[in-house]
C-alpha cells in the first residue's frame, strides 16, 4: 500500500500578509514596527475599527513580525508557521463554533495556563482574542486578571469593532489603536494587485466597500456585484407588497451569498444611494443603477429611508452572532420586517 504523502497546511487568507503588504494604516504599522525594533511593544494591544477594515489582517501581520524577532517576516521560518497555523507559541481565542457565539471563560483560562511556560521558538508568546467584544462577562473578567499582572514573555492582541464594547478596565490596560477606512486610491491599487480582477470590477467594489479592504475583497470575489439589481428589486417589493412580502424577501436575500454581512452591506449602500437621490445629495455609489434607485425612492419619506439604511448598516456588524440556518433566517426576517416598516412609514 502506497503511503500517503504529507502536505503542508494551507495558508489562512487572514494570515498571509506581512506589514509591507498591508494597505493603509501606515501610522499604525510604523508605530508597531518601531515599538518592536525598540523592544517597547505594549503587552496588550486592541485593534479597533469597522468590520472589514483590516483588523485581523493587521493583527496577524503583527504576530508574524513579533515571532520573526527583527528578521524579515516574509521569509522567516516562524512567520511561515504563523501563516499556516502551526506555530507553538500562538494561542487563538475566538467564537468560531461556539453554540452561544461567545468567547467563554474556559478559553481564557486556557490562555492563562498558556502563559505559565516560556516561549518555545518565538521571543514572545502571543494570545490573539477576536472578536474581543464577544467575550462573555466571565471570560472578560478572567482576562482582566491576566492583564493586571501580565507575564513579560506574553503579548495579548485583541480586535474589536468598538472599544466601548470592552470593559473599561480592559481598555485601560491595552494600547487601543483605531483603524480608519483606507483612501479609495490606495484601496483600488491594492485590490487590483491582490485580486487580479478587472479594473472596472475593482473600481465598483472599492466604491461599495467604503474604505474597508476585507469588504472590498469579499465583494470583488463574490457574486454580489452581479446581484445588486436583485437586491434592489427585493427592497422594492417591501415598498409594494408590505407584510406579505417579508418572508419571501428574507429567504431570497439569504440565498444570494454565503457571506450575509456582504449582502447586508450592499443592501445598506443601496438604501443610502436611494436616499441621496431622493434628497438630491450627490451621486449614487451604484451609478449604473441610478434610474432604478430613483424609482425606489419615489414617494418614500427621507426620514424613513434614513432609518431603514441605518438598520441595515447596524445589522452588518450583528451577522457573526447568527451562524445556524435557523438563526440566520430569523435574523433576516426581523430585519426585513423592520426595514419594510420604515420604508412604508410604519
Amino acid at each position: 500500500m502506497t503511503p500517503a504523502i504529507a502536505t503542508a497546511p494551507e495558508i489562512d487568507p487572514d494570515r498571509k500578509l506581512t506589514f509591507d503588504r498591508i494597505v493603509g494604516h501606515r501610522t499604525t504599522v510604523e508605530f508597531l514596527t518601531q515599538s518592536i525594533k525598540e523592544s517597547r511593544l505594549p503587552h496588550a494591544i486592541a485593534l479597533a475599527g469597522p468590520d472589514g477594515v483590516g483588523k485581523k489582517t493587521l493583527a496577524w501581520a503583527l504576530v508574524r513580525e513579533i515571532v520573526s524577532g527583527g528578521e524579515d517576516s516574509t521569509s522567516h521560518r516562524g512567520s511561515a508557521k504563523v501563516a499556516r497555523g502551526t506555530h507553538p507559541d500562538i494561542l487563538v481565542c475566538d467564537n468560531s463554533g461556539s453554540p452561544s457565539g461567545q468567547i467563554v471563560i474556559e478559553q481564557i483560562r486556557e490562555a492563562d495556563d498558556f502563559t505559565a511556560t516560556s516561549p518555545l521558538e518565538s521571543p514572545k508568546k502571543i494570545i490573539f482574542i477576536s472578536p474581543a467584544e464577544r467575550m462573555n462577562p466571565a471570560a472578560a473578567n478572567c482576562l482582566l486578571k491576566l492583564l493586571e499582572e501580565p507575564p513579560r514573555h506574553v503579548v495579548i492582541i485583541l480586535t474589536c469593532v468598538e472599544p466601548a464594547a470592552l470593559l473599561p478596565t480592559i481598555r485601560s490596560r491595552c494600547a487601543v489603536l483605531r483603524l480608519e477606512p483606507v483612501a479609495p486610491e490606495d484601496l483600488e491599487a491594492w485590490l487590483l494587485a491582490e485580486s487580479g480582477e478587472a479594473q472596472s470590477r475593482v473600481s465598483l467594489a472599492v466604491r461599495l466597500a467604503e474604505g474597508r479592504p476585507g469588504r472590498a475583497m469579499a465583494i470583488v470575489r463574490g457574486k454580489l456585484l452581479e446581484q445588486r439589481g436583485s437586491i434592489l428589486r427585493e427592497i422594492s417589493l417591501l415598498k409594494t407588497d408590505g407584510f406579505a412580502g417579508i418572508f419571501g424577501v428574507a429567504d431570497r436575500l439569504s440565498q444570494l451569498d454565503k457571506d450575509m454581512a456582504s449582502t447586508l452591506s450592499i443592501l445598506a449602500v443601496l438604501l443610502r444611494d436611494a436616499l441621496a437621490i431622493r434628497i438630491g445629495a450627490g451621486h449614487a455609489l451604484n451609478e449604473d443603477l441610478t434610474d432604478e434607485l430613483a424609482e425606489l425612492a419615489a414617494g418614500l419619506s427621507p426620514e424613513g429611508m434614513l432609518r431603514a439604511a441605518t438598520l441595515a448598516t447596524e445589522a452588518v456588524g450583528e451577522t457573526p452572532r447568527y451562524y445556524t440556518p435557523q438563526s440566520r433566517a430569523h435574523f433576516l426576517e426581523v430585519l426585513v420586517s423592520r426595514v419594510g416598516q420604515e420604508l412604508r412609514g410604519r
